[in-house]
């Protein structure tokens, strides 16, 4: 039985969570940036009405007659003439001379058209040539002829690596006549507040192909362009220039502090271990702040370190140890304080560590991008998480001699100064991404064993035990488990292709699992041998698998896709709902039987404002949520192993989810959604949507899965939006994995008011021979009062 769940309303824009920023109506008038869809223009008024995307507020503007207004018209690729003068933007290869491209804009003669390649663009004229051999160029639809971008002499090859065919558009200038409903715009309006409209500025209308947005289907990438003997030789040559800045390195480097384990139960010794090369023995006091996240803080302890020299010397320093038994103390958050007086780079370490029970909310934070203000935020609060790096795989640095040892140092500083935990991925290599699961499985291998040797080099503290891949496959995570890996991160919901990584992770549970051997979708076996599982981030289980993964706890993802360009009103309006998602996640503990984890993305952080400002919300809200109540912080490092100690199979969690994207139908969502309860563990995954008593989604873990990595590739899949499958027409029962078949099933309840107490009575049938599965009675009332429980 499940209570104690508290619906979260939205929340009215003048009432949202505490954390948002509220804007001051006396502010001066300024410019706003809006993205959305033309509702109508009245030329006699000179009055715009645009309906904001996703939110559909629609936003009145006055001086549209006035306003400065371009077109942006697509334009298929296979009608431009060669010689045609085109401005790309996208990522440059210049050893292979490739262009990996989504976007061109077509210039209409080559006047002031400089040849020649700056930065992300590339400026040319296109060509076409018959097509000779295998190749990854982009080939026109007769496939007959390949597509180039001439830079003078030099051809470049336009890629299919990230989108099956570019985005092509002619800017043109218009006038009000453009301003057509239905046409899709960005502007620029001023006002002092940006509710109540404002003067239009400029805008730019973009005229599409019928029937869809701006993107193409993508479709997956192959393999990378890795070999066995490419990586060997740069691991190799890596391991040779460390060589000669190892004394260089020692000095710099000489602390290793860590804290074991990171995540513990009250009734588990926590050690602290320092190891550190010196020519002295290095400061015994050390600082010991015990929940310093609770409000009031308890005060502070000072604790002796015993060093004890070993006798061994490294580059001329001395080897000294020091191994601290921690102080029993209470769930929460604690913090380590210790200052280093024998040199290096670093003069005051920090680790943050933490104690849970079964009652703890435990929230991990993934980052990417990490700007300067965000970095601030996070080291304020000595809040542990886990980024994505992918410096040891940069073999072009580490093999460059000139490369000095300080370049070196500073690729793990953060990680060895507040005990942060890199997070290495095979997806990326200095060459760009690819479908690492279609590589040979020694080539997977050697990039996994290549992780492993460099990421210590560089200062990155051991065993490295964990990466995260979009491009997951059977044999992958087969093969980390023989390199000695134990935790994989990164795990998505849906079935979609990202640039050209194509993703299928559908079928697990989102809460951290045990991966099977048969297949890394489903749970298998735990215990100290266990790998599990961690998902990006916390998804609304239904809407991110039908329509579009950014329905998460991800504010830069939300911001990137509101149009937000600044802390305008439309952000804070998807702020807002996303915030009564994040607050309603917390509200799931006192139903579980095992520490509920919630996952958290702060991505897109160095690419927007709005994203930016979001993620650093977020992390205040989380330090807010410690102050009061029992809430830690982890890594994905901390957790598996905290798993591993303490589960011999995955445990069971329940998660409620309401439609906290009400009246937003961004990427085609219905305007409301049910209701989602949703049950795992190690034998079954069951999705109930609208108090249904036959699970919409029902995943059998007892049986062996043989499913493709990817698969799904024959069900109808949207135009634009990363070309999910469309909810409107695929048959759920064709996906694999393979859900439970519930078609010839029947279930039904019924309602009475009897003695003053209302009956509800359930009955269902099932074929003969059919699997057990799970029924589920939701929103029972419990008295006239209204409140709900869930059975």
């Amino acid at each position: 039985m499940i209570t104690n769940l508290k619906r979260v309303g939205l929340l009215a824009l003048a009432a949202f969570s505490p954390v948002q920023a509220q804007e001051n109506p006396a502010t001066p008038p300024r410019d706003r940036d809006l993205k959305g869809v033309i509702v109508s223009y009245d030329a006699a008024a000179g009055e715009l009405l645009v309906r904001h995307r996703p939110t559909e507020q629609v936003m009145r503007l006055r001086g549209a007659d006035k306003a400065r207004v371009s077109i942006w018209r697509q334009v298929d690729l296979d009608e431009l003439p060669d010689g045609q003068p085109l401005i790309g933007w996208g990522r440059i290869n210049e050893k292979n001379k490739v262009f990996n491209s989504s976007i061109y804009h077509v210039r209409e003669d080559d006047q002031n058209l400089k040849l020649g390649s700056s930065g992300n663009s590339l400026t040319g004229r296109l060509q076409r040539q018959p097509v000779s051999g295998e190749n990854e160029t982009l080939t026109s639809r007769d496939g007959k002829s390949e597509l180039l971008l001439f830079d003078g002499e030099a051809a470049w090859k336009l890629s299919l690596k990230h989108d099956i065919r570019p985005s092509v558009f002619r800017s043109e200038q218009g006038t009000a006549a453009e301003l057509q409903p239905g046409r899709e715009i960005e502007l620029q309006y001023r006002s002092e507040n940006p509710a109540a409209g404002g003067e239009l500025r400029s805008a730019k209308v973009s005229i599409l192909f019928p029937g869809g947005g701006i993107y193409y289907m993508n479709k997956p990438g192959g393999p990378t362009d890795m070999t066995v003997t490419s990586l060997e030789e740069s691991v190799q040559k890596v391991k040779q220039n460390h060589q000669s800045k190892a004394a260089e390195l020692a000095r710099l480097m000489p602390v290793k502090m860590q804290v074991v384990p990171e995540l513990a139960r009250q009734d588990e010794q926590q050690v602290v271990r320092l190891e550190a090369l010196a020519d002295k023995q290095p400061n015994a006091k050390i600082e010991l702040r015990p929940n310093y996240l609770q409000t009031p803080p308890r005060s502070a302890r000072e604790l002796t370190l015993s060093w004890r020299a070993t006798g061994e010397q490294r580059h001329g320093l001395d080897v000294y140890v020091a191994e601290l038994p921690l102080p029993s103390l209470g769930v929460g958050q604690h913090l380590l304080h210790w200052v280093c007086d024998i040199g290096g780079d670093i003069h005051e370490y920090w680790r943050s560590y933490a104690i849970a029970d079964d009652q703890t909310t435990i929230c991990m934070f993934q980052v990417n991008h990490r700007p300067p203000d965000l970095l601030e935020t996070l080291q304020r609060y000595y809040i542990p998480y886990h980024h994505w790096t992918f410096v040891p795989l940069d073999f072009a640095k580490w093999v460059n001699p000139n490369q000095p040892a300080k370049a070196w140092a500073d690729a793990s500083r953060g990680d060895r100064q507040y005990g942060i935990y890199g997070e290495f991925g095979l997806q990326y290599y200095p060459w760009g991404a690819g479908q690492v699961r279609e590589d040979p499985a020694e080539v997977q291998k050697a990039g996994l064993n290549a992780l492993q040797t460099i990421a210590p080099l560089l200062g990155f503290a051991g065993p490295v035990n964990s990466f995260w891949n979009y491009t997951m496959g059977n044999e992958t995570v087969r093969l980390a488990r023989e390199a000695g890996y134990r935790s994989v991160s990164a795990l998505c919901t849906e079935n979609h292709v990202d640039g050209n990584m194509a993703i299928n992770h559908t079928g697990r549970p989102e809460r951290p699992y045990f991966m099977a051997t048969d297949d890394f979708r489903k749970p298998g076996p735990g215990g100290p041998d266990g790998m599990v599982g961690l998902a990006q981030v916390q998804r609304h289980t239904i809407l991110a698998r039908r329509y579009l993964c950014d329905y998460n706890i991800e504010p830069g993802n939300g911001a990137l896709n509101a149009g937000a360009g600044g802390r305008d009103v439309w952000d804070e309006i998807a702020l807002s709902r996303l915030f009564d998602f994040y607050d309603a996640l917390f509200q799931m503990q006192p139903s579980q039987k095992v520490p509920f984890v919630i996952q958290q993305c702060l991505e897109f952080s160095g690419t927007r404002v709005g994203a930016a400002e979001g993620n650093r919300m977020m992390v205040e809200y989380a330090a807010r949520k410690a102050a009061t109540g029992k809430v830690v912080f982890s890594n994905v490092r901390a957790l598996g192993d905290y798993y591993r100690r303490h589960y011999t199979q995955t445990p069971e969690t329940t998660a409620y989810f309401h439609d906290y994207w009400a009246g937003v139908h961004a990427f085609q969502k219905p305007n409301l959604f049910p209701d989602v309860l949703q049950i795992e563990n190690h034998l079954f995954s069951g999705m109930f949507i609208g108090g249904g008593i036959l699970p919409d989604y029902h995943y059998d873990y007892t049986r062996p899965w043989k499913y493709p990595d990817f698969g799904n590739e024959g069900l109808p899949r949207k135009r634009d939006g990363f070309g999910y499958p469309d909810p409107e027409n695929y048959d759920r029962f064709a996906w694999t994995p393979a859900i439970t078949d519930t078609r010839e099933m029947t279930a039904e309840r019924k309602e009475q008011q009897k003695d003053g107490k209302l009956v509800r009575d359930a009955h269902g049938e099932q074929r003969p021979g059919a699997q057990a599965f799970p029924a589920g009675l939701v929103g029972l009332a419990t008295g006239m009062e209204g409140r709900r429980q869930l059975v």
